[in-house]
């Protein structure tokens, strides 16, 4: 999941590194989503081993469902930045609860958890490249992106 979140953080950095950049030049349909069932909360002092690391599959579900959007609006920026706000807000609890937990775990389990699904987040960047680099400097984009929960 650390390697997610690296990702979403530079992504953010592109548009907004090119919105810079051009400051100085002077510058289909939505994917499906499905609600992910709320998992069992781990009890109080539970080791982030204990605290749902099983659980990694679901917010992988997340971010694979999240690259398809992009896939599916790489070439319309304005329906891109549409249904990342939408995607956010219908899984933003999700998002919430993915960025809680990365923050409980050690380095050791990051790493093992990176490798686990080192497959899925290699299509998720794959999924999300050509739309970033196409809609890089569109500003709807831009502003939908800094709503997600990283």
């Amino acid at each position: 999941m650390r390697t997610l979140a690296i990702a979403l953080f530079s992504m953010a950095l592109l548009v907004g590194c090119k919105k810079k950049e051009e400051a100085k030049k002077d510058e289909t349909k939505p994917a499906e989503t499905t609600q992910p069932t709320e998992a069992p909360k781990p009890a109080e002092g539970a080791t982030p081993a204990a605290a749902g690391v099983g659980d990694a599959q679901k917010y992988v579900d997340l971010m694979v469902n999240f690259g398809k959007v992009f896939a599916a609006d790489a070439k319309d920026c304005g329906k891109l930045a549409t249904d990342i706000k939408k995607y956010v807000a219908d899984n933003r609890a999700t998002f919430e609860e993915m960025k809680a937990r990365d923050g409980k775990m050690t380095p050791e389990q990051k790493k093992a958890e990176d490798e686990k699904f080192k497959p899925q987040m290699e299509q998720f960047m794959k999924d999300m490249q050509p739309a970033m680099e196409n809609c890089k400097t569109n500003k709807d984009v831009e502003a939908a992106m800094k709503d997600v929960p990283m």
